[in-house]
């Protein structure tokens, strides 16, 4: 949903200066070697490398979720009654996550820079060894470099991939 992030407070507030003021002494930032800061220290420090994700903000202060509107199109009452979790993603950018499995519908608003997502059908994700895999169901199969020696059906996957920029709304099923 081209430009649809536009339409809510988050596009237009969310900026490092902005979240270190409004949550800034939240404390449960794990950064990606596993140290506990609060928002403000993360936000000061996150941007010196692709390597600092804040990997999975679960439950982000109730000022901020606030900021976060959903496009009207999908703004139906049994959508907006099945909402488990607010999930915020932020990095310097240049980075990627490992293959996994989402078990469940997403909205990704993407407020600021670039992102390729690349989708396979859940038929098929036996083909990407996360089966058996129990944390958030990633895969041991790394997409930059593809082991097919010891991972050989990732060579039958059908991929599907999505570019967002900024603004940008994309449903996943």
């Amino acid at each position: 949903l081209r430009g649809c992030a536009h339409m809510q407070p988050a596009f237009a507030k969310w900026n490092d200066s902005y979240l270190s003021e409004v949550a800034g002494d939240w404390h449960r930032v794990v950064t990606h070697d596993m140290k506990t800061m609060n928002f403000a220290q993360y936000l000061a420090n996150y941007r010196r490398s692709a390597s600092w994700k804040l990997r999975g903000w679960w439950h982000p202060p109730a000022n901020l979720r606030r900021d976060v509107h959903f496009p009207p199109m999908v703004r139906c009452d049994a959508l907006m009654r099945a909402i488990e979790n607010l999930v915020v993603w932020l990095s310097a950018g240049g980075g990627s996550s490992k293959l996994h499995y989402d078990g469940g519908d997403f909205l990704i608003h993407q407020l600021e820079g670039r992102k390729r997502v690349t989708l396979v059908d859940p038929v098929d994700s036996p083909m990407l060894y996360a089966d058996h895999v129990e944390l958030y169901g990633e895969t041991p199969v790394t997409p930059e470099a593809v082991d097919l020696s010891r991972f050989p059906s990732v060579a039958q996957l059908s991929l599907f991939s999505a570019d967002i920029s900024a603004g940008d709304v994309l449903y996943i099923p």
